[in-house]
């Protein structure tokens, strides 16, 4: 998390295609890239080199 609306998830791993990230629960979130909005509480798969950025809140 990037303070308390922004969640920032890189891949860090050599050669990676994907990352699992967990959305936190209690709200949407909005993937930056595509628009797409996503409710929390559970974990997603985001493949790179987008993986992990999202802001709290839909719409």
């Amino acid at each position: 998390m990037y303070g308390s609306d922004l969640l920032v998830a890189p891949v860090l791993e050599p050669h990676a295609t994907s990352r699992r990230v967990h959305l936190p629960a209690e709200s949407t979130w909005t993937d930056l890239t595509s628009g797409e909005v996503l409710a929390g509480g559970r974990f997603v798969n985001v493949d790179a080199p987008r993986a992990g950025r999202a802001r709290r809140g839909g719409g």
